[in-house]
């Protein structure tokens, strides 16, 4: 049955392309560390056709990393690192709140008539993520939670005419960005992992020019998680 589903997510996504928005929300797998020296590796395929990878690590038992990169199969790309603390109550719930920037580009088309935008942006971000762990359900264990991301959207974009004339007039836009994202993955150190994350921009600046970006996005990919034995908590 999942392999199934995986299956038709994969045949829909050749069919999309980010081709005629700046951005979407990201497809990032949410660590929710439960110890030091826990190591995950992830690849994954947006909705919005792009293929990331993500790693991210514990080096103490509080403090967490990750770097994640998406590249979009007409050369949109975008790329993140984070840094942050994680912990664990007593019922096992996992809190955790980052802190990082990302940087990317986007080629957007804005009318019929071949009119575009395209530039780089930058984000500068917090992320405050809640979930749990290695849930039983039929013979597997299932990770659930979910993300808001908040931060400073910073934008560099042209526009242009005929998909390949660009003008020379450079525009910075600020923006307020807002992205949940829910997150689940079922199996054992090998998971399959769900993300749909929707995005929110509240302009700072130029409110009446169109920024293209999409509003919801949705993500399937393959995770693996490496723990060491701790042979002393730090």
């Amino acid at each position: 049955m999942i392999g199934k589903l995986i299956a038709q997510f994969f045949f829909i996504s050749i069919f999309l392309s980010s081709g005629c928005i700046v951005y979407q929300p990201h497809q990032i797998p949410l660590p929710l560390f439960s110890q030091k020296n826990e190591l995950q590796l992830a690849l994954g395929r947006s909705l919005i056709t792009g293929t990331s990878g993500s790693v991210a690590f514990a080096p103490t038992k509080n403090i967490g990393v990750q770097a994640y990169g998406i590249k979009y199969s007409d050369g949109d790309y975008y790329y993140q690192g984070a840094l942050g603390l994680f912990w664990q109550n007593k019922k096992k719930l996992i809190f955790e709140n980052y802190f990082g920037v990302g940087e990317g580009y986007g080629y957007g088309h804005e009318d019929y008539r071949g009119g575009f935008t395209e530039g780089d942006y930058k984000l500068y971000f917090t992320q405050f993520n809640i979930g749990q762990k290695n849930l039983p359900i039929n013979r597997r264990y299932m990770d659930i939670g979910g993300g808001l991301k908040t931060g400073y959207f910073n934008t560099f974009l042209h526009s242009g005419i005929n998909y390949t004339i660009r003008n020379n007039d450079e525009k910075q836009d600020r923006s307020l960005l807002i992205e949940p994202t829910f997150y689940a993955a079922v199996g054992g150190k090998f998971r399959v992992n769900a993300t749909v994350s929707y995005c929110y921009l509240q302009r700072f600046t130029n409110e009446y020019r169109i920024i293209p970006f999409s509003q919801l996005n949705a993500g399937l990919g393959l995770q693996y998680t490496f723990k060491k034995k701790n042979k002393a908590a730090l």
